[in-house]
């Protein structure tokens, strides 16, 4: 009885002999060759060279190197960015502008031989005269911020014509012998400490005493003024009269159109009288 003989494919890739009835290598998976003179059709030779002719890419690939600059660069820019919109420190274009407090540049000043006072500017110095003489006062004009625009340092006609321009306030301080009257007398001194004004309306009240309070007695004043800083000028003053050892002692401002408390408030907290060395 005569023997069959199978015949084997071996197959290409791994050599493996592998039954001609099988299509695929039993080890790799190869797709066999065509038996007999059949030629594969071009489609199937060229799926088989994509698949298992290409050779696989044994390239390293190299890392790429990080510039360590770049790195330091970028946290500056945002250690500036937060600086700039949160923390603001540092000169001014390393920031939002921060608002300034107002009277942030006010300065003590001691020219004044019987008390001390802050005010934003060099106080111009003017003896009053009538029912307020012997009472010297030291005044400033200022703007909205409680800033400069008119003192003793303001020298040119442009710079004062400036001044009545932005101007939104004058404060004054005074001192001078404590009177017989100061209901009757008190007016007409905080309207001498602004020139050409005139005070109607004013109200006058009295402060209680407190411990500690360096005044024997304290007195407030509220009106409405007109002729400050011209004959149009018009608003309200305060004033608050002090006495101590005989002498008298008054803070007062005038405001343009309006009334602003805090200023006076400003102005007061900062007058202490008596001598000083």
């Amino acid at each position: 009885m005569p023997v069959a003989i199978s015949r084997k494919t071996r197959c290409p890739l791994c050599g493996t002999k592998n039954d001609s009835t099988v299509q695929r290598c039993h080890i790799c998976t190869r797709p066999l060759p065509d038996r007999g003179d059949e030629r594969p059709l071009a489609s199937a030779a060229l799926y088989d060279e994509a698949l298992w002719s290409t050779p696989v890419n044994t390239t390293v690939v190299e890392r790429r190197k990080t510039n360590p600059a770049l790195g330091i660069a970028l946290i500056a820019i945002l250690a500036l960015g937060a600086n700039y919109l949160y923390f603001k420190k540092g000169p001014d274009w390393a920031h939002i502008p921060v608002p300034l407090e107002r009277g942030f540049s006010w300065a003590e000043r001691r020219d004044a031989p019987d008390f001390v006072v802050d005010l934003p500017g060099e106080p111009m110095i003017l003896d009053l005269d009538g029912t307020a003489a012997g009472f010297r006062a030291r005044s400033v004009w200022v703007d909205s911020q409680w800033n400069a625009v008119l003192d003793a340092d303001t020298q040119s006609s442009g710079a004062s014509m400036q001044a009545r321009r932005d101007a939104e306030g004058l404060i004054s301080v005074a001192s001078g012998p404590l009177p017989a009257d100061i209901a009757t007398t008190l007016p007409a001194i905080v309207s001498a400490m602004g020139p050409g004004s005139t005070i109607d309306g004013a109200t006058l009240g009295a402060s209680d005493h407190r411990p500690g309070d360096p005044f024997d007695a304290t007195y407030t004043m509220s009106g409405h003024f007109i002729g400050w800083p011209d004959p149009a000028g018009q608003g309200t003053v305060r004033a608050t009269a002090s006495v101590r050892e005989g002498r008298l002692y008054v803070a007062t401002t005038f405001v343009l159109g309006g009334d602003d408390p805090a200023l006076h408030r400003r102005l007061v907290r900062t007058f202490h009288p008596g001598p000083h060395s």
